[in-house]
């Protein structure tokens, strides 16, 4: 019997790639995964920490019975571009108020109320929103 003249792959062919991919994707997704959690994890310990920096000058400022200067509040803000990759990062704005938070696939925006600063201000994002879920442990542990 003459060989065939087709071009197509065999169906042997097709599974055995299949189950390489498989294999490959089984070895890399939980490392990927917890790169992930590793990852919100930081971002919400450097929110968080951030929040309490900015608690506390407030509270400074209070005490020493002195008025808020919004500037020395954005400087503590503008800590949180210090750090990060380009999948996992906290980037402050001050011309917006606002903070991006990225982790890996997924991001959101975090507001900053009230804008003027002269009072201690609420970091906050939309709660609908998966990764504000996420950095707010506001979804189920498993």
């Amino acid at each position: 019997m003459p060989p065939s003249s087709s071009r197509a792959f065999s169906l042997f062919e097709i599974i055995l790639a299949l189950v390489v991919l498989g294999i490959i994707l089984s070895i890399a997704m939980p490392h990927l995964s917890a790169n992930k959690k590793t990852c919100e994890l930081k971002l919400n310990t450097k929110l968080r920490l951030t929040q309490s920096q900015v608690a506390d000058f407030y509270t400074r400022v209070h005490l020493d019975s002195k008025r808020v200067n919004p500037k020395e509040v954005i400087m503590i803000l503008s800590a949180l571009n210090q750090e990060g990759t380009k999948d996992c990062f906290l980037k402050f704005d001050p011309q917006s108020l606002t903070i991006s938070a990225r982790a890996y696939t997924q991001s959101t925006i975090f507001n900053i109320a009230p804008k003027d600063l002269l009072s201690n201000p609420k970091i906050f994002c939309p709660l609908d929103d998966p990764l504000c879920k996420k950095l707010n442990y506001k979804t189920r542990q498993k």
